[in-house]
């Protein structure tokens, strides 16, 4: 489990938690976040990571779309992320810090 510190729709914030695990299936540098934007632990969000980055590939329902990037800081443990949200929700600039408890 990571916290998340989410900067959202402009000038909210918010903190919550999110799961991330490997993800195989796709390939050996693919990954699911769960709980992405505090959507739910039942919703995933599917990244992939080369070098430090980790790039969203696409998400599981079709009421959301997101698109973005995430830097991982390995002497900190954390990854700094930067993407937007469209569909129910239009959300163009979100920043967070995911980070270990």
């Amino acid at each position: 489990v990571w916290r998340c510190r989410e900067n959202y729709e402009g000038t909210n914030f918010r903190s919550y938690n999110v799961s991330i695990d490997r993800y195989p299936q796709l390939d050996s540098s693919s990954y699911v976040i769960y709980n992405l934007y505090n959507l739910g632990m039942d919703v995933e969000t599917y990244i992939q990571l080369k070098d430090s980055v980790f790039t969203i590939l696409n998400y599981s329902n079709s009421d959301f779309f997101f698109s973005g990037s995430g830097v991982w800081h390995k002497i900190t443990q954390t990854i700094h992320w930067e993407y937007s949200v469209s569909g129910q929700v239009n959300d163009p600039f979100v920043s967070a810090i995911f980070e270990r408890p």
